[in-house]
């Protein structure tokens, strides 16, 4: 992957390109893996733009995914498709051949799995997240004022710890004030500085889930046709936590979305929406008139690719985790991906033949050495473990060449004959073989393994 897509770690947001050996990124059950491995940077490869409903993310032409695909079994005796028993099989794609939802060669029954529900190990928090995120969405930045038509919003707030009292009655809406919160807000740094602290983003799921219903409650609604929910607000960054908080949930966000208002009036801030379909059980909301209005039932929630577009290369890398599967997630949309695997023990047989000793040839051979190279795990201390070439020079300035120059081998030379000459009796050739060598090695170098 692109060297600077963000990967999720149990430490936060971290490059994929500066994951190490050690770090924890999420697997595809939303589970903790462990990276054991980086190979570094890759230059000069092919890459490609995968495009999903709601974000981007740059990827070399090799890499892998897994793909869903939709298989339905016949009737052994009426070789009949039999109704609703469609069932799914996973194969892993390369990027260059994902398949694509839109456009003429659409694959509609071929997707990436759904993102899962992460279980980030998050710790106590100083204020009711459900408070927070309500004053976040309904409150003053300037002070402990929560505006709301819903009484059972106040009994929330109630429950939670805090007195409401009714300090402005606006007819179909009241102001209250939570005693006591104002210092609790001041603590966590957002009073007057509205945003969502770094531990409530990555808390336990059900502080996440209490969150995104207090910004839902406040700010959010459902349509009552489609049984979307949406998150409207000013404050980018308020959206870009909605999408976070709903990703991390597995409730499938769309693409962050921007109407321009301050261009018609100077008086009026840009609006930010942010979309993503979820049941009852899902819980987006509190509010029961929210609540109802959501689904019982919605679509499969896989995550098709949209477009996927030949860019500019970049540097990319790969990384190795620690799990039977090799899955995790990337990108801020959490999708589920492939690693690379990486050997322990690497056996090179025949990396130079009689046809790659040109002068167009030798250093496509080196390239090709130096990337498989990236294959091969290394050792605690990071060195590499131990690898075999076995072949045949043909040419002193060959591939062999640099792999000696550069002590990435220690070369053990065997001469084809007892005494080293040409018209010396041969060691592992009959004399027939080796007189038929010399033959078709006029003019190159003459050795043999």
């Amino acid at each position: 992957l692109d060297m600077s897509t963000p990967v999720l770690t149990t430490n936060g947001w971290v490059k994929h390109g500066d994951l190490a050996p050690g770090d924890f990124v999420y697997d595809e059950n939303g589970n903790p893996v462990e990276v054991i491995f980086n190979t570094g940077p890759m230059l000069n490869q092919k890459c490609y733009e995968v495009e999903f409903k709601d974000t981007k993310i740059v990827a070399a032409a090799d890499h892998l995914w897994p793909v869903y695909s939709v298989v339905y079994p016949r009737d052994k005796e009426t070789n009949k498709q039999t109704a609703n028993n469609n069932q799914l099989s996973v194969a892993f794609y390369r990027t260059e051949d994902l398949p694509i939802s839109r456009g003429k060669n659409k694959s509609k029954h071929k997707f990436l799995p759904r993102t899962p529900v992460v279980n980030i190990n998050g710790g106590d928090l100083p204020l009711d997240p459900y408070v927070l995120g309500m004053w976040l969405g309904d409150g003053s930045t300037a002070q402990e004022m929560i505006t709301t038509a819903d009484a059972e919003v106040v009994s929330e707030l109630e429950m939670a710890g805090f007195r409401c009292e009714a300090k402005q009655d606006r007819g179909n809406y009241k102001m209250y004030r939570p005693h006591g919160l104002w210092e609790k807000l001041k603590a966590l740094g957002v009073a007057n500085n509205k945003h969502i602290p770094q531990n409530y983003l990555f808390a336990k799921e059900e502080d996440r889930r209490a969150l995104l219903q207090g910004l839902m409650d406040s700010d959010g609604n459902c349509s009552k046709t489609w049984g979307q929910c949406t998150f409207t607000n000013t404050n980018k960054l308020l959206v870009d936590g909605v999408h976070f908080l709903a990703a991390s949930l597995g409730l499938h966000p769309g693409k962050i979305r921007k109407y321009q208002r301050k261009e018609i009036n100077p008086n009026h801030n840009d609006v930010y929406l942010i979309s993503f379909n979820a049941l009852r059980a899902d819980a987006p909301f509190r509010l029961s008139r929210k609540l109802e209005l959501c689904r019982d039932s919605r679509t499969n929630g896989y995550r098709y690719v949209h477009r996927l577009n030949q860019v500019e290369s970049v540097p990319v890398n790969c990384i190795q985790v620690k799990s039977g599967s090799g899955l995790y997630l990337a990108g801020e949309s959490l999708d589920v991906t492939h690693n690379s695997k990486h050997f322990r023990l690497m056996i090179y047989d025949d990396v130079v033949t009689d046809r790659s000793v040109t002068v167009d040839m030798i250093p496509k051979t080196t390239e090709a050495w130096e990337l498989s190279r990236s294959l091969t795990a290394r050792n605690e201390d990071g060195s590499m473990p131990r690898t075999w070439y076995i072949g045949t020079r043909y040419n002193y300035a060959d591939t062999y060449q640099v792999i000696m120059e550069r002590k990435a081998a220690t070369p053990r030379i065997y001469p084809a004959t007892d005494d080293g000459t040409p018209d010396g009796n041969p060691v592992f050739l009959s004399v027939e073989e080796w007189e038929t060598k010399k033959r078709e090695t006029i003019g190159k170098t003459l050795a043999c393994q």
